[in-house]
């Protein structure tokens, strides 16, 4: 009767060991796949990153480009505004001397 008592607790013994066991090895591979689920996060999050800064660089560059279009469109207009304000000037002047040298003729007609 002992014996079977003692080979009763040696087969609970057991087998809360093997339960225990079985635990441990069920919290390690949940353990894994949370490793490897949180690495694939990762990657796809720093392939989302890299990504998203070559498409801010492309754009960055594009931005460049038209801001340096924009500059030298800037500098053209300057160039014709100041070339239209110097033939206005001229013309001004030529209507004013042209103007001058009618009036002396024109204040001499008769009445």
């Amino acid at each position: 009767m002992l014996e079977r008592k003692y080979n009763e607790a040696k087969i609970d013994l057991l087998t809360k060991a093997s339960e225990l066991n079985e635990r441990r090895f069920r919290t390690e591979k949940l353990r894994e796949y949370v490793a490897v689920g949180g690495l694939i996060v990762f990657v796809a999050f720093a392939f989302t990153l890299y990504a998203n800064n070559q498409k801010m660089k492309l754009v960055n560059t594009q931005l460049a480009e038209k801001n340096n279009e924009i500059n030298e469109r800037g500098q053209e207009l300057k160039f014709q505004a100041e070339e239209l304000t110097r033939l206005n000037t001229t013309k001004d002047k030529l209507f004013s001397i042209i103007s001058h040298d009618l009036r002396g003729p024109i204040n001499s007609l008769p009445a």
